[in-house]
């Protein structure tokens, strides 16, 4: 299951990239050939440059060394020189075996250039990539689709969130006009307030709506409940809970503002002029001076309110959440006495009775609840270990305070929050993976002051030391609607595939267990019956599961960077499922021998193989800067690869021995493709082209990349995501006949996530023109 036999291939090396490389070898332009000692020392040098300190799959390692003959580096050479000068051999002389190659042995610039261009190496230099033309034509194809067709396509990704926000919309404007024009009619009230009252009710009116919904998408309770329905869910993206929050206090801030200036340069100052006196008496109301009308109860608490609401929006400005993100949150607590104060503004009836209080006391107690289990979660400590994994990366695993399982859905996150660090701060990390009462998180450090200081203190502590944390959660996030798609592609850009790892570890875990189809499990019978009427809707139920330990371990015993431990999966396979494929490359040394899957008799080929419109596919896209990242899910990559490959025999063989052991009739094939991408570029020619063919290598003894430790290969350089999501069309939609909603998964740096969004628009456009009822979901992870 290679990555290149499934995505666009890009262009090989040049003629000048590949005598580059040769010349770099020699350590001369002018050099007409090289030795075998010369290409050695070459690969040794670039070795150390990729792995100076090599793990158990590096071939310079003892352990896969040893496995190799002694010298895993010189097989690796020679295996890629099969037949230099062949041509050479006169009539009768044996060909050189590979011993035979030894440091004499001479390779001329022609044969080394012949077989430099059968390793199909790309190119460093992909801009000759055919990428802007590609895009190019799909721009013209959308611009020649009708405007119906056009616009149907856009409706059906974005309509219904268009939908939503016009309901917030009209309800704001529906509740300003209403309060407004009740005072446009009342001739009275207007002639002794003046034309003040008219803006300061329409501001406040729309006010009724906006401080509502400003208030609810703060809890992160209700947009975890908002996930559970599919019908509610595709009306209210609860995803983009923090963009809307924002938006809808600047729009607050803004109908705050004027409603006070309605108030105070215009009711106050017009009513409190004697010339108005008969005016305001005619009305019904008392006489006041301007001072008397601020000194009122309406008065000083809509100016303290108002000025709450402001010391909260200048807390919240971006400059000062990145100086000091505890002076944003502590300035978030402002919020519950300026709604006791918003609250209290209409209680004198100077006008008319209360309402606003009405509005707000259901989400401002769902916030407060919320945030006092917050508090009494953090005053209840949990032990947890901080492993630094590389430069930007830690590790964290904590245990449950009382022993018992976790329960999560997979793709949830949590907050987390580290005394040691801030009593104040509580940040949002994706569960990595939750095993029985473990649970695990991976932490970028790079970006900001508290995960920088996270990485001091992993480093002061060490990884055996316990550290107390506070948890509150799990929530719901995007990838938990993982198993709403029967076809799937999931892109995570460097630490943000951790939301889908532990979709990839729940789904590994029902493989194992013999569960019932987590797809199926999705669905409740009413579901189905709404699903029977349109394909429009995903499920969205959902669903929890208990799983395995969260710290992995090599044979020496020592701890490292994956999900499962190799003692864990031992057991959880003790009835000889299958075993963990990162002990695959030293396992031939201590005599054991690896369990694979028993082969299908072709006599038991039938008619029971999945149609290929049917079965679940999943698409597992993982950017990485440097191949080290890799090693942080290596283990749970190469389990996962090899229950795809065994799947996918299964599929082929019409046979499913999995669903035999187990018992059931749900359990059905997934094809799952795993493809990884290193993106850091490699100036020099030769480790360029020493870390793909390394990469490449595997044997019988070690059947893992020498460069990553994964079972499949990696590419490298950054993908083509459009040619790979039109590629992924054209095999699902035109070859297979899939009909229905399709997922795509984001997690990462925004401008990839633009991209990804963009196709999702016009795949959706090319199947409306294809007349297919297909559409692409585009699903980002977002955090707030």
């Amino acid at each position: 299951m290679t990555a290149s036999s499934r995505l666009p291939k890009p262009h090989p090396l040049t003629d000048e990239e590949i005598l580059s490389f040769f010349h770099d070898i020699a350590g001369s332009k002018t050099a007409s050939h090289i030795t075998f000692a010369q290409l050695e020392a070459k690969l040794h040098q670039v070795h150390e440059v990729l792995a100076p300190n090599p793990k158990k799959h590096h071939l310079h390692h003892p352990s896969r060394a040893e496995l190799e003959g002694g010298n895993g580096l010189h097989s690796f050479l020679v295996s890629l020189l099969p037949d230099v000068n062949d041509g050479e051999k006169q009539p009768g002389e044996a060909g050189l075996s590979q011993r035979d190659i030894n440091a004499d042995f001479q390779i001329s610039k022609d044969d080394f250039l012949k077989e430099v261009r059968g390793w199909n190496v790309p190119s460093p230099d992909q801009s000759r990539s055919d990428a802007q033309a590609e895009e190019a034509d799909a721009v013209e194809y959308e611009k020649k689709l009708p405007f119906r067709r056009k616009l149907a396509a856009h409706w059906s990704v974005e309509g219904p969130t268009y939908l939503f926000m016009t309901f917030v919309i009209a309800l704001q404007l529906a509740f300003g006009l209403w309060q407004g024009f009740i005072y446009v009619k009342n001739q009275p009230i207007r002639q002794a307030l003046g034309w003040g009252v008219i803006v300061a009710k329409f501001s406040a009116g729309a006010l009724y709506p906006t401080l509502f919904f400003m208030l609810i998408s703060m809890s992160r309770w209700i947009a975890t409940l908002l996930r559970r329905s599919y019908l509610i869910s595709r009306f209210i993206n609860a995803d983009f809970h923090q963009s809307f929050h924002v938006r809808l206090s600047i729009v607050g801030l803004l109908l705050a503002t004027i409603h006070a200036i309605g108030h105070l340069t215009g009711t106050f100052l017009y009513s409190s002029r004697p010339g108005q006196a008969q005016d305001v008496i005619a009305a019904g109301k008392p006489v006041r001076s301007y001072r008397d009308y601020v000194s009122t109860l309406p008065g000083w608490s809509g100016l303290v309110s108002l000025g709450l609401f402001w010391t909260i929006a200048l807390l919240s400005s971006p400059k000062i959440r990145k100086w000091n993100y505890e002076v944003f949150q502590i300035g978030h607590l402002l919020m519950f006495p300026m709604v006791g104060f918003l609250a209290a503004h209409g209680t004198a009836k100077l006008l008319q009775g209360p309402m606003l209080g009405y509005w707000l006391v259901f989400p401002t107690i769902a916030v407060l609840l919320e945030r006092l289990h917050r508090i009494y979660r953090s005053l209840r400590p949990i032990q947890a270990r901080l492993e630094v994994l590389d430069d930007d990366t830690v590790c964290l695993t904590a245990r449950h305070p009382r022993n018992k399982d976790w329960r999560y859905s997979a793709g949830q996150y949590i907050l987390l929050q580290i005394p040691r660090l801030s009593k104040f701060q509580f940040h949002p990390f994706t569960i990595s993976a939750c095993v029985d009462d473990c649970l695990q998180v991976h932490i970028k450090t790079s970006e900001g002051d508290w995960t920088s200081a996270l990485r001091e203190l992993a480093l002061e502590v060490g990884p055996d030391a316990d550290v107390r944390i506070g948890i509150d959660g799990p929530f719901g996030a995007p990838a938990q609607r993982f198993y709403d798609y029967q076809k799937s592609i999931i892109v995570g850009s460097g630490i943000g595939i951790t939301p889908f790892v532990a979709a990839l570890t729940d789904l590994e875990q029902k493989a194992i267990q013999g569960d019932i189809s987590p797809w199926r499990k999705r669905r409740l019978p009413s579901m189905q019956r709404a699903l029977s009427r349109t394909t429009s809707f995903p499920a969205q139920v959902v669903t929890r599961m208990r799983s395995r330990s969260s710290s992995t371990s090599d044979v020496n015993g020592n701890r490292t960077s994956g999900l499962v431990s190799s003692a864990a999966l031992r057991e959880a396979l003790s009835n000889g499922k299958r075993q963990s494929d990162d002990e695959a490359t030293i396992i031939a040394a201590e005599g054991e021998t690896a369990v694979a899957p028993s082969p299908q008799k072709e006599a038991e080929k039938d008619s029971t193989a999945v149609p290929s419109s049917k079965q679940r596919r999943v698409d597992f896209i993982w950017l990485v800067r440097d191949k080290s990242h890799l090693l942080w899910f290596s283990d749970l990559l190469n389990r996962v690869a090899d229950y795809a490959s065994s799947h996918r025999k299964q599929q082929q063989d019409g046979t499913d021995a999995t669903t035999r052991a187990s018992g059931s009739t749900d359990v059905e094939p997934v094809d799952l493709r795993i493809n990884t991408f290193i993106t850091a570029k490699r100036k020099n020619i030769s480790t360029h082209v020493f870390r793909i063919l390394l990469d490449r290598y595997r044997s019988d003894a070690s059947p893992v990349s020498a460069l990553t430790g994964l079972r499949t290969e990696s590419s490298f350089g950054r993908p083509d995501l459009e040619a790979i999501m039109t590629k992924f069309y054209e095999d699902v939609v035109l070859t297979e006949g899939f009909r229905g909603n399709i997922g795509v998964f984001f997690c990462g740096t925004p401008i990839i996530g633009r991209v990804l969004a963009d196709q999702c628009s016009q795949l959706t456009a090319r199947a409306r023109a294809d007349k297919a009822d297909v559409r692409f979901h585009f699903l980002m992870e977002v955090f707030g």
